[in-house]
């Protein structure tokens, strides 16, 4: 087998073990929450509750960004809310003229009711930092209503301490690339570290989320309103 075939399933591999990882067991974590009244009667009052997931403004890398909405967008299915879809909500957005996710908060509350029927907008906020041993994460979630009240938010900073031990996979490669060194041990030694933060993020999404009260069970939305965005059902989760 080559170099670059054995590259290629160390990738595969290291993307494998990083699914349905457990939750971080050396952790410490700042956390802020506030609900609303509104929000707690229109939970008890409405057999479906709709959300669109705005884009997460990209602080980090796109990636990290992308990856932190599809997390956003997989929990807040498993706890019965609607979602729209992420790629009718980006191409309305886009189509309206609001190409930059840092400047979503400057749409009136006028051109959002004409934009979306969602019941719900989620906005989302993340950066990630690695030193000293520890992966840090910060961000929010900040749910608003479209007359653009606050309905819902979390606030939290997170940092987990990284693993330790001998990575089978990482000692495989190395032994057979020579050194850490080298160019393809260097980028497998980046793709690891990687691996520790998108597990992170995912934990990191749960934390989030766990002041938000669970919807109603999901069901799809089919409304012919005309809108943007009414051509968005629920999304399940990849």
């Amino acid at each position: 087998m080559s170099i670059f075939k054995l590259l290629l399933s160390a990738i595969s591999a290291l993307f494998i073990i990083s699914c349905n990882s457990p939750s971080p067991a050396n952790h410490t974590k700042k956390f802020d929450t506030y609900i609303s009244e509104k929000f707690e009667k229109d939970l008890k009052s409405k057999s479906n509750i709709t959300i669109a997931v705005m884009p997460v403004p990209n602080r980090n890398s796109s990636t990290v960004a992308d990856y932190f909405r599809k997390n956003i967008i997989g929990r807040l299915e498993q706890k019965g809310y609607s979602l729209i879809d992420p790629k009718v909500l980006d191409q309305a957005l886009y189509n309206f003229g609001q190409k930059t996710p840092s400047k979503l908060k400057d749409i009136s509350a006028e051109n959002l009711r004409a934009l979306t029927s969602a019941d719900f907008l989620l906005y989302g906020a993340v950066e990630t930092s690695s030193q000293d041993g520890r992966i840090y994460y910060s961000g929010s979630l900040l749910l608003h209503d479209l007359n653009k009240q606050d309905m819902w938010y979390a606030l939290s900073n997170l940092n987990i301490e990284k693993k330790e031990g001998i990575d089978p996979l990482s000692t495989v490669v190395e032994y057979l690339v020579s050194a850490k060194t080298t160019p393809i041990g260097i980028l497998f030694d980046v793709i690891s570290s990687e691996k520790e933060i998108y597990e992170g993020l995912e934990f990191y999404v749960d934390t989030l989320l766990s002041s938000l009260p669970d919807g109603q069970q999901s069901v799809n939305l089919v409304d012919e309103g005309g809108r943007l965005l009414d051509k968005a059902t629920t999304i399940k989760a990849d």
